[in-house]
């Protein structure tokens, strides 16, 4: 290959952006979320919890919820569900609401709808006071091993 054979390029990392972001810390703001590695926890910033809680509130105390309101509520009950898994399962309700709003664009929120977003007000208090990151991360065995090293017959697997 001759030197001019080859094509100008930018440089693959960006100085600024390795030293202003990617230094090592022990706890960093990513998409909402506090990450806190020394402790392993993982926690909803205080101004998302406090909206998203009054904006819950809200909900629950309206007669009437239009379609844009229960979007963006949905949306948010999502981003915190990519943390506590198991909120998916009670975001079934608010969905059913939604379809019903596809007519007129508005609903009335049933007792059941109402009791979920209750529900949904405490999971958002546990993401903020702190998720374990061992409840986040899942891990998969890439080279099992099994030994029967013990006189006793008693053996053992490791991952």
């Amino acid at each position: 290959m001759s030197p001019g054979d080859y094509l100008l390029r930018n440089e693959i990392i960006s100085l600024k952006k390795l030293q202003a972001e990617g230094r090592m810390e022990e706890s960093k703001t990513v998409l909402g979320w506090f990450l806190n590695t020394r402790q392993l926890l993982i926690s909803l910033l205080t101004d998302k919890y406090v909206q998203w809680s009054t904006d819950i509130m809200d909900l629950i105390a309206s007669t009437r919820v239009n379609t844009k309101q229960m979007e963006r509520m949905v949306g948010r009950l999502n981003h915190a569900g990519s943390i506590i898994p198991m909120m998916h399962h009670f975001l079934s309700h608010l969905y059913h609401a939604l379809q019903r709003m596809a007519r007129n664009g508005w609903t009335c929120l049933r007792l059941l709808e109402k009791s979920d977003l209750h529900l949904m007000k405490k999971f958002l208090t546990s993401a903020h006071e702190g998720i374990s990151m061992n409840n986040v991360i899942f891990r998969k065995p890439t080279h099992p091993f099994r030994s029967d090293a013990l006189e006793f017959g008693l053996g053992g697997t490791t991952s």
